[in-house]
């Protein structure tokens, strides 16, 4: 059911209007809270708890040179 506001009516006064029709949207059980509510559940299982993916998403360009010299490393030991 979508809410909206009524017209105003000539019969009935402003007061009456207030106390039967509220312009502030209840504050429970909105979609607004239940999206929370089901995101905040499901994020649970798409957390990435791997230690070098958090680093990754921390600092980006330090992970890389971090990568780059070990792989500059492996790579003289190969040699």
């Amino acid at each position: 059911m979508e809410e909206h506001l009524s017209a105003p009516s000539a019969e009935r006064r402003v007061l009456d209007h207030a106390a039967n029709e509220p312009e502030s949207p209840r504050r429970t059980g909105t979609s607004y809270d239940y999206e929370l509510e089901r995101v905040t559940r499901a994020r649970t299982y798409f957390d990435d708890h791997d230690p070098i993916n958090r680093a990754i998403r921390r600092d980006p360009t330090r992970s890389m040179l971090i990568a780059a010299g070990v792989g500059f490393v492996f790579a003289l030991l190969v040699r």
